[in-house]
């Protein structure tokens, strides 16, 4: 059986619009970028094609952003680290009667 990207059910939506999951859209996607031509994507509501390409350019985006972000993390570990060091010297400093003002 040959399903219709483009046939609606009662509520006029299509089987993408339907689709409960981004990986299930997705591959409506894939499908569109391997077979520009069987279909009205337009009609099916199919936004654009998903080529592997531009799959491997979001993969490299979302690494070096993940990268990033590791980065930072370990730049707010360090930063709360010297901060609780310097609190613990400034309580150090008040029990032994010094004050640093």
């Amino acid at each position: 059986m040959d399903a219709k990207l483009t046939n609606e059910d009662d509520k006029g939506r299509t089987p993408f619009t339907v689709a409960s999951s981004k990986e299930t859209r997705n591959e409506f996607r894939r499908f569109m970028a391997s077979n520009p031509d069987r279909y009205d994507y337009t009609t099916a509501q199919i936004p654009s094609a998903l080529t592997p390409e531009m799959e491997n350019e979001k993969d490299k985006r979302n690494a070096e952003r993940k990268k990033v972000q590791k980065k930072a993390q370990k730049q707010r570990i360090k930063r709360a680290l010297a901060a609780e060091k310097r609190f613990a010297q400034q309580q150090a400093a008040k029990q032994a009667g010094i004050t640093s003002w």
